[in-house]
């Protein structure tokens, strides 16, 4: 696996990643078994921004433990994907849905329909990455 920043990722990557992909991170809980689950992403600056509920096990888990895992499905082949590991450098609540708006955007075109929830925005910094079906 190459130990390589975010800024060193293929064009091929890069040009796949800003699109509305199937895509699941995995965390760390506790005991220091993993977690996984769907979510959706938006690539900014180089950085993974997902969203999540303010008070789940996921945030609780974040809050302990900053290193993920994210795994990004190519949408248009999914032989093609990429995984993203790095840590949460930014994990805040997202008081007005400004970020989960913003990503609901990106994969439903429509602003996040559930407005009863609490949810909080973590930024992901990439420290390493490995990847399969982009070589060519």
């Amino acid at each position: 696996m190459p130990d390589l920043a975010a800024t060193s990722l293929p064009d091929s990557i890069l040009a796949a990643l800003p699109k509305p992909n199937p895509c699941v991170i995995a965390v760390l809980r506790a005991d220091g078994s993993p977690a996984s689950g769907a979510v959706w992403y938006l690539w900014e600056d180089g950085e993974v921004v997902t969203s999540m509920s303010a008070v789940g096990a996921r945030r609780r888990s974040l809050d302990r433990d900053p290193r993920v895992s994210v795994t990004v499905l190519d949408r248009d082949s999914w032989y093609r994907q990429v995984t993203l590991q790095g840590e949460v450098v930014s994990l805040v609540d997202d008081v007005d849905f400004h970020d989960i708006d913003r990503i609901s955007m990106h994969y439903e075109g429509v602003p996040y329909a559930d407005r009863g929830g609490r949810h909080a925005t973590a930024r992901i910094r990439v420290d390493r990455w490995n990847q399969f079906g982009f070589e060519g």
